[in-house]
């Protein structure tokens, strides 16, 4: 059931999350919380993305409990692999086996050694470590990590400081240099501030000093034993609460010093690296320093004050809203509330102590899917999982037919309301197997095009969009097969694999640059697999019948006529699915890596959006080679995939983070290529990350048609800049294009290349599939299948010509209305647009609520954007939406835009019933205005 929910069902804003062990204590806890209550297990939530950013906290010594990491060893792959080898890389170091000792038995002589300091500080990190990649398999990946003393080694680790081979070298030798101190020495929490504490310990310096400030008033001491307990009866007698800690020695205190010598000579011995995530220091309090990329920043960290409070406030004005405390018990928490006193951070304990721990981290788990938190669903069910029915949801009774009785009365039309009428061109494509009548905002513009809808039955069809800019525009629209001519074939498609540039012109982002007749319809897809039906003259090596993996423009469509010259046998271990997914894809790639830029083995290469098709088949290209890659993915799933396919280093596509990144992991050098898709700012900032005889092979053309400058500089190192358009050399080189394509299929069959996900979706959910890789929803490759008979399409009943004069029933309303009114009817009309363009309800759509908060990205505001021009008909500029974030300023500026146009309109129809022809009239009814950000 668990598998089905996460897999199957959209999760929605409000959110319960139930762990559970059995299906009794299932449905005990949904009956406590279908009452209200929040029993054991059970995690309520509301999913806000503004809540912040993802913090890790890091145990420190005094949390290890004998048997930590048993019960998640048992059942996840992730922490078994990340323990066993933690395990054997300390049993090098330590003179017994550590899991003998963190298994040991109660009471056994294995059981006392874990409280041994020497002990104590591998367990801890081994037991930590794994913990944090059990986190990161299930696709959560910290933005900030903190520890506590030896907890800031287990989070220098996974932010990349030092390798784990030299952290478990580092962490063994502190260790044991500790445990080799005299016995002795104490520590004791006191609860007064710092200053009065400070104060206290100032006359014994030279024995005793302050270890933590874990709060405003939580201060711990350390030092010879006699002035502790002294200071500590003193601030006691001043109302202070005191309590002694058991410990072995008195750590950060001036009792470490005679281990710091040598300590220092296993530091100077360890790789440092800058962090890759932002790492809170324990010494200064602050985030984002390279002191902790030093080998004297550890040896401080041994004997030094651990300043915690300071790190979580540090870790809050780095936007930290969600802490998640990675070790054996939640201690590090419960510092949390008195540090942030006017914050609510989400608290979530990955481990308690006495409890259940599969049953303890699930529930962390649902706590941080419960408020927003993305999960990678894969890793929780390491072996898949069986769907099963679920529940449906209940109706909420919000009525969206169609009333058309007036309108088939007034026409005497005897026929159910909605079956098989004609349907104007206005509104979005119709989904499949959905047999109700389509929305209707308003009549028929004069000698528009009419079309009915019917299921396609054997008739042909393909994909088209008349105007561009609005993704429900894309139509499936009964087409004629063309008999193929010389040097042609005919496929019927089984399916036809989508790519970001069909998303770009379908939203008319570029500019469609096939060549053929003045303002077609824009036809899309370039990748199909199918079969042989029709050969024409002159074509060697292909029948009817025959399966084939083909390169055409038009792909989307039930049958196409093309060029034989981009037509090959499938390869019989590829699927009709995999085969349609690889070539566009696969060919860019592997031609920009190894044609292009000439990749070679031990080469660092940079890849952006390193999860898509293309990026992914460049990953599997410069493994293959022997390249060091350096990725980027725009979330933590995506991220943890990469990495999942042994990518090291991964960093952030939707931020310019990746910079710092590849910087600390190249030690500032930089790397050899960039495969860039990325766009603006991002394109210089990669450029910038070339080294010395660096090639940058560029996949994007908007830049290009925008003509965008590019700074000339870094080409002084002995730089190359190329494009890669593999849409153009299909046109231009199409003899080049099939030799490669020959290539790569001997690749694909040498098991070089291998399929990418896929995600297969009908035609009839073709909108939903462009908008899904227009959202970056998608992993690898969205393919689309065009098998369905009852899948509905356009049919022609009559046609006229005439341009778009917008929504003219809506303009001629806004035109006479009050201005109250007017402002009313606008507002209704954008919350309708928004709410489409989001896919969501419009009582969801409030007037003061921000677009981003919504779930608005910038491909959703290019289709608004396109929305509002072609209804309003009005140029509004790039910059328009930016300054208009929610309904209510979005209405006024368009308010204002419209006061304008809609002014001029009423002139130039005066002045032409008085016969002056003003320049608007003359310039044309489709004149475009300008608007400039308001």
């Amino acid at each position: 059931m668990a598998f089905s929910l996460a897999t199957t069902r959209s999760a929605m804003e409000h959110r319960l999350a139930v762990a559970a062990t059995s299906s009794e204590g299932l449905r005990a806890a949904l009956d406590a919380a279908a009452q209200g209550q929040t029993p054991p297990g059970v995690v309520r939530g509301i999913a806000d993305s503004s809540r912040g950013k993802l913090a890790f906290l890091f145990t420190g010594q005094g949390a290890q409990t004998l048997g930590m990491g048993r019960g998640l060893y048992d059942v996840w792959p992730a922490f078994r692999e990340a323990f066993d080898l933690c395990v054997r890389l300390f049993n090098q170091e330590l003179d017994r086996p550590l899991r003998e000792v963190m298994w040991a038995e109660p009471a056994s002589v294995d059981a006392a050694l874990l409280d041994q300091t020497a002990f104590t500080q591998p367990a801890l990190f081994t037991f930590e470590y794994a913990l944090a990649a059990l986190w990161r398999s299930w696709g959560i990946e910290p933005e900030l990590v903190a520890g506590h003393s030896i907890g800031e080694l287990v989070a220098a680790c996974v932010a990349g400081v030092f390798s784990l081979e030299d952290a478990v070298f580092l962490v063994a030798a502190r260790g044991r240099l500790m445990q080799a101190l005299p016995a002795g020495g104490a520590m004791v929490s006191i609860a007064a501030p710092e200053a009065d504490v400070a104060a206290a310990v100032a006359p014994h310096a030279a024995s005793v000093s302050i270890a933590a400030v874990n709060g405003p008033d939580q201060v711990v001491i350390a030092g010879a034993g006699q002035p502790v307990h002294a200071i500590a009866a003193a601030m006691a007698a001043r109302g202070a609460r005191t309590k002694a800690l058991h410990v072995s020695h008195a750590f950060h205190s001036p009792l470490m010093a005679p281990m710091l010598e040598a300590f220092g000579r296993v530091a100077e011995s360890v790789s440092y690296r800058r962090p890759s995530i932002v790492l809170v220091s324990n010494l200064s309090g602050k985030a984002g320093t390279d002191e902790v990329s030093s080998p004297g920043y550890w040896v401080r960290h041994a004997r030094e004050v651990v300043r915690f409070a300071d790190g979580v406030k540090a870790l809050r004005a780095a936007g930290a809203g969600t802490f998640v405390e990675v070790g054996p018990k939640s201690t590090l928490l419960g510092l949390v509330p008195a540090c942030l006193p006017d914050a609510r951070p989400a608290l979530l304990a990955s481990s308690r102590a006495g409890r259940d721990e599969p049953a303890t981290v699930l529930e962390a788990l649902g706590g941080l899917w419960a408020v927003g938190g993305l999960v990678s669903w894969a890793g929780l069910f390491p072996s898949g999982g069986r769907r099963v029915p679920l529940p449906t949801y209940p109706w909420q009774r919000e009525r969206y037919w169609i009333d058309t009785k007036a309108d088939d009365a007034a026409r005497g039309d005897r026929r159910a309301p909605g079956a098989g009428h004609d349907e104007v061109e206005e509104g979005g494509a119709v989904r499949g197997g959905d047999r109700r009548s389509a929305r209707r905002d308003h009549p028929p513009p004069e000698g528009g095009r009419r079309e009915k809808v019917e299921a396609a039955g054997d008739r042909p069809f393909r994909l088209e969009i008349d105007e561009p800019g609005v993704l429900d525009h894309l139509v499936l629209r009964v087409t004629e097969r063309r008999a193929p001519g010389l040097g042609e074939v005919e496929i019927a498609v089984d399916a036809a694999g989508l790519s970001f540039n069909d998303v770009q012109l379908a939203l008319g982002m570029v500019p469609d640059d096939l060549p053929g007749k003045p303002n077609p319809p824009l036809l899309l897809g370039g990748e199909c697999a199918g079969r042989i039906v029709a050969v024409g003259e002159g074509v060697n090596g292909l029948v009817v019948g025959q399966p084939v993996i083909a390169l055409s423009a038009g792909a989307f469509a039930t049958h196409v006529t093309t060029s034989a010259a981009l037509v090959l046998p499938r390869p019989q271990a590829l699927s009709a699915t995999e085969a349609a997914a690889m070539p566009v894809a696969y060919l860019t790639a592997w031609y920009a890596l190894d044609r292009i830029a000439r990749l070679q083995p031990g080469e660092r290469v940079l890849i952006h959006a390193a999860t898509g098709g293309v990026g992914l088949a460049a990953v599997q290209w410069a493994q293959h080679v022997g390249a060091e890659v350096h990725a980027t993915a725009g979330t933590p799933e995506k991220r943890a995939h990469l990495e999942s396919l042994g990518v090291r280093y991964v960093s952030d596509s939707r931020s310019d983070r990746f910079v710092a990144d590849v910087r600390a992991w190249t030690g500032g050098e930089g790397v050899d290529v960039v495969l860039n898709s990325l766009s603006g700012e991002l394109i210089d900032k990669s450029l910038n990350l070339l080294r010395s005889h660096g090639r940058f092979v560029e996949l994007g053309k908007r830049d290009c048609y925008a003509d965008n400058q590019l700074g000339l500089r870094p080409f002084l190192r002995n730089l190359s800049f190329s494009l890669v358009d593999l849409r153009g050399m299909m046109l231009e080189r199409p003899a080049r294009v099939r030799a490669l394509f020959e290539e790569l299929l001997g690749l694909i069959a040498a098991g070089v290349f291998t399929p990418p996900p896929i995600a297969t979706l009908p035609i009839a959910r073709v909108a939903d599939a462009f908008r899904s890789m227009a959202q970056a929803q998608h992993l690898g490759k969205l393919v689309l299948t065009l098998g369905d008979p009852e899948v509905q399409i356009r049919i022609p009943t009559h046609a006229g010509a005439g341009p778009s004069t917008g929504d003219r029933d809506l303009l001629d309303r806004l035109a006479s209305a009050a201005p109250a009114a007017r402002a009313a009817a606008l507002e209704a009309f954008l919350r309708t647009q928004v709410s489409q363009v989001l896919r969501t309800p419009e009582i969801k759509v409030g007037a003061e609520a921000l677009f981003t908060r919504l779930g608005m990205d910038s491909l959703m505001a290019v289709e608004l954007r396109n929305r509002l021009e072609a209804s309003l008909k009005l140029k509004l500029s790039t910059t328009f939406l930016s300054t208009s974030p929610n309904i209510a300023l979005l209405t006024q500026n368009l308010l204002d835009a419209l006061a304008t146009a809609l002014s001029l309109e009423r002139v130039a129809a005066e002045n032409l019933r008085a016969g002056v022809q003003s320049d608007f009239v003359s310039s044309g009814a489709d004149q475009d205005w300008e608007i400039i950000a308001l």
